[in-house]
């Protein structure tokens, strides 16, 4: 009974006005969660090399997302996490944005830990993005506006200069991880899914 599934269905029966299914769900969430960012940080990666997606490293983050398997044909969401990392007619790939970021930055500004971010977060975004649209948290719309931050970060910077852009790379990070985040996602009864809090 230390399941955190069981611990916060307790919390739930003696604090009033929380819903016993709502906080198991959230633990569900909360749970999946960790094995997500978990999962991303320890697909081993080659120091100074841009992952390249494998169809096995995010073969489990479909399967513990009931609701996303049940719309979305792994197929389909593999053919997704590809499109993310190789880009497509209308937008340039992950590996290609990197490589981009890496490029606004001076030369010894690149190293293996700032790849190893990149790597990780890629993983981290690729594996929400590439679900069906009625699950997804992380959507095209964000992946625009992220784009945007990082060109917005490196007009007007000194050339020499690495911090607006390190410091928009970390705040991307940073949105990611609260999107994922249960705490700031509810659950939406009528669709049975998590929805992001507003």
């Amino acid at each position: 009974m230390n399941s955190p599934a069981a611990l916060l269905l307790i919390i739930s029966v003696l604090i009033p006005g929380t819903r016993p299914e709502q906080s198991v769900h959230q633990a569900i969430q909360g749970d999946q969660v960790r094995i997500l960012t978990t999962w991303s940080h320890v697909i081993p990666d080659s120091a100074g090399i841009f992952y390249s997606p494998v169809s096995e490293h995010f073969r489990m983050r479909y399967e513990i997302d009931h609701a996303n398997r049940s719309r979305q044909r792994w197929e389909r969401y593999r053919g997704w996490v590809q499109t993310f990392y190789n880009g497509n007619l209308l937008a340039r790939g992950w590996t290609d944005q990197c490589g981009r970021i890496l490029g606004y930055l001076p030369v010894e500004s690149h190293n293996d830990e700032l790849i190893g971010r990149m790597n990780v977060l890629g993983r981290l975004i690729a594996a929400e993005w590439a679900k069906n649209n009625a699950v997804r948290i992380i959507t095209s719309s964000d992946l625009q506006q992220w784009g945007a931050l990082m060109r917005k970060a490196d007009r007007g910077r000194d050339s020499d200069d690495p911090v607006p852009i390190l410091e928009a790379f970390t705040q991307i990070e940073m949105e990611v991880h609260q999107r994922l985040s249960p705490l700031t996602r509810r659950f939406d009864r009528s669709s049975g899914a998590w929805r992001r809090s507003q």
